[in-house]
Formats: structure tokens, C-alpha cells, sequence
């Protein structure tokens, strides 16, 4: 692939093909890369609606504990509490706001970001899931967290990403940098400096940029983050705080011995990370595998209300995202869909997960017979407990009862893996 080298200020080779995926992969994190002719995830009218929602919360200030952050930028920088100069359902779309933001600041150039904006719309966090891995498919799956966000400027420039992060760029609107404008993809890697004429908004732009994380070290703090949660279950979290003699107690050498508070947290760290039963490794894995099946994606959609399916016997549901399997032992595994998490033990439920197809419907009743079920109370429960938890995740969708039909504790619904599923070692 022709373009300029890892390290260079250049914008990348441009070329219209649909197939962006396999270009990023072969150019990720060596060289920059401009794709056009590309259809985004979402487009600028579902993005400014995005914008407008989740700036609602933020017009009356900032609001520290919010999983998504929304931040308005001028050219002479960041407003603490921009108030009304964030979107409302007065502005209607995208230009119109534009033309209100041209008379309150006097033409002054602005910026506007949303961290996290999909949280609330599984929908459009789905399809951005979706169009990253199908380069995460060819590119390797990411190990840590991403940051996507969507942002909204003209005559401003880019923030920019933190040090040892590469960014993936889709252009919804308007024009963005050099020249990308409204179809384009931008690939920029950690090693790569924007040119002199910057990442600028023009043309009131819109884009989605997914910041990717790439300095290995910053696993330490993932890994961190894994082992503090894992101590804060022990019931040592639970005593107060202990409060500490001084002068400290001497040994009869005169030395200091290791406070009791302090050789107890030493004990349960051990505990955790070299324990027979291996509490980090697995809590890590958990982790990867939830983070898998969201593409990295994260924070993740919060699981659907829970409620009554209908399972009745006439009943039709299909599998609705991929499940990726991990075993954890005997009979017992950890179901990852859509970045959740769902324990199972049992050789039921991955007959049922066998005959589940996202493109053949089929009824309760055919699977409660076709996985041994029918006619046994106990385990039919179990069955119809597994689907509300598998609709709960988005991982099973009801029918509607006039679309065809083919013809032809962890859950305990009690197996050959289910087309469209996924098995990790």
C-alpha cells in the first residue's frame, strides 16, 4: 500500500473502496490512511439527535460522576458551563444550531464533544460495535477499553488524543482536516503528528473518532483496576479504618514489625493472585471476554428491562448477537454478549444455545421438545429462565408472530456449539 511511512505528517493514501476494513488492518499502526466512499455507522442526523440527549443533563454544569462527558470548546478554549450554547430540541438539526452558535458567539469558531454518546442507544452502539469489528477481524482485537466520541465544530481544532493512542476517524458531515469530508475514514496511528494545516472543523462538521489505546503499559492500570475489586470483596473491606500507633511498636531487635491491617491485605492479595482457585486470572478473562464481544466498545448499553417474554408454548424467539463462549470448568461456562456477562453450568444450555439461529425463528415449544425439555417441570423452568436471561443481554429477540417460521446463581437449565456462537480457550 503506497503512502507515507509511520511517523510522517502526510494524510495517508485516499481511495474509494466499501472494503475500509482491510485497508486500516494492513496500515494499522504504521501509516496514516484516507478511505472514501465509506457508509458510517451512524449518520450526522442520528448523531446530532445523540448530541442533543445527552447534553440535556450538562446545560445546568458539569456533572463529575456522569459516565459520559460533554464538553464545548471556543477557539480561546474549553467553557466551564457553556449552558445554553449546548444543543436543544429547539435547534431541530445540525445547521440550524450552527446558525444559532454563528449569532451567540459572533462568528467565533467552536467545538463541541461527547464522550461515551452511545450508552444510552444500544441501536447505534451496536452499529458502531459492528463496523469496528469487522476490522478488529483482520487488525487483532483489542485488549483495553476505547473511547468513542462524537463531535460537532467549525473553525476549531481537533482535541488531541492522549499520547499512545491511535484514532479512527469517520467523517459524517461537513469537512474535517486537509480535506476529508461526509463518507470518508481517517486512520491516524499514535506515531503519526497531524500536518501543518491541523485537524480543523470546516463546514460545520460532524464526526465519530474512536480512540484506541496502544502503549502496553497501559494494561497495568486495567489489570489494577481487576485486582482492587476483587480485595474489595473480601470481607477485610469491610472493618473500619484501622488507625495506627506512633511511635510504631519496636521488635526486641529494634526493628518495626508489619502492621497486622497491612500483613492481613498482603495475605488476601496473594490470596487472589496465586490462590488455587485463581480469582485474577479468571476476573481478567471475564473481563477480555465481555470486552470481546463488545469490539472494546465501552461503556456498554445497560441490559434490557426485565420482563415477561410470553414463552408460551407458540412462543417465537431467534438469536439475536453473537455469544461468545468461554469455559470455566465442568459443565460450566461464562456466556459474553454484547459486553455482558452470563455464568451457566450445565450441558442444557448450550443445547439450547445450539438450536437458537438468528436467521430460523423458532417457538418454545419446539425447543423445549428439541432440547429434551418438554414435559419435565424443572427443567422447562430452567429453559425459560435461561431466554429471559439471553432477551435481558440482547442475545435472544422475540418474532412476530406473522413473520415466517422455518419449518424445518449461574442458570442451571439442565452439546455441540450454536451456529453464530463463539468458544474461547
Amino acid at each position: 500500500m503506497s503512502g507515507p511511512a509511520a511517523g510522517s505528517t502526510g494524510t495517508g493514501h485516499a481511495y474509494a473502496d466499501t472494503a475500509w476494513e482491510k485497508r486500516c488492518a494492513h496500515a494499522w499502526g504504521r501509516e496514516p490512511v484516507h478511505a472514501t466512499g465509506v457508509t458510517p455507522p451512524v449518520n450526522a442526523a442520528e448523531a446530532f439527535g445523540t448530541a442533543v440527549r445527552m447534553s440535556g443533563p450538562f446545560r445546568a454544569g458539569a456533572r463529575p460522576r456522569s459516565v459520559s462527558a460533554v464538553r464545548f470548546f471556543t477557539v480561546d478554549g474549553r467553557l466551564a458551563a457553556p449552558g445554553a450554547l449546548l444543543p436543544t430540541e429547539e435547534d431541530l438539526d445540525r445547521d440550524r444550531y450552527a446558525d444559532r452558535l454563528d449569532r451567540e458567539l459572533g462568528g467565533k469558531g467552536w467545538l463541541l464533544t461527547i464522550r461515551h454518546p452511545f450508552v444510552l442507544n444500544f441501536d447505534r452502539w451496536a452499529r458502531t460495535r459492528d463496523a469496528l469489528a469487522g476490522l478488529w477481524r483482520r487488525a487483532g482485537w483489542p485488549a483495553l477499553p476505547l473511547t468513542a466520541e462524537l463531535s460537532f465544530g467549525h473553525g476549531c481544532s481537533a482535541s488531541a488524543p492522549a499520547p499512545g493512542t491511535d484514532v479512527l476517524t469517520w467523517v459524517l458531515g461537513g469537512t474535517f482536516g486537509p480535506g476529508a469530508r461526509a463518507g470518508d475514514v481517517l486512520y491516524r496511528p499514535a506515531a503519526s503528528a497531524p500536518d501543518d494545516a491541523g485537524e480543523m472543523y470546516r463546514d460545520r462538521a460532524a464526526v465519530l473518532r474512536i480512540l484506541v489505546p496502544t502503549d502496553p503499559t497501559t494494561a497495568l492500570p486495567a489489570v489494577r483496576t481487576v485486582l482492587l475489586d476483587l480485595v474489595r470483596r473480601d470481607p477485610l473491606a469491610d472493618r473500619a479504618m484501622p488507625y495506627l500507633p506512633y511511635p510504631p511498636p519496636e521488635n526486641p531487635d529494634g526493628s518495626t514489625p508489619v502492621a497486622g491491617e497491612f500483613a492481613e491485605v498482603a495475605d488476601v492479595l496473594r490470596r487472589v493472585i496465586d490462590g488455587p482457585d485463581a480469582e485474577l486470572e479468571r476476573a481478567v478473562r471475564r473481563r477480555w471476554a465481555a470486552r470481546r464481544s463488545a469490539a472494546g466498545l465501552e461503556p456498554v448499553p445497560e441490559p434490557r428491562p426485565a420482563t415477561d417474554l410470553g414463552p408460551g408454548a407458540d412462543s417465537r424467539v431467534r438469536l439475536g448477537a453473537q455469544v461468545l463462549r468461554v469455559p470455566e470448568g465442568a459443565n460450566r461456562e461464562v456466556w459474553a454478549v454484547n459486553g455482558l456477562l452470563l455464568p451457566v453450568r450445565g450441558t442444557l444450555a448450550a443445547r439450547v444455545l445450539a438450536e437458537l439461529d438468528p436467521e430460523r425463528p423458532i417457538t418454545v415449544r419446539d425447543l423445549l421438545a428439541r432440547v429434551g425439555a418438554a414435559g419435565h417441570p424443572a427443567r422447562e423452568d430452567g429453559v425459560l429462565a435461561l431466554l429471559r436471561a439471553l432477551y435481558r443481554t440482547r442475545a435472544l429477540d422475540p418474532v412476530d408472530p406473522g413473520e415466517p417460521l422455518d419449518p424445518g446463581e449461574p442458570l442451571d437449565p439442565d452439546g455441540p456449539s450454536a451456529p453464530k456462537t463463539e468458544t474461547q480457550p
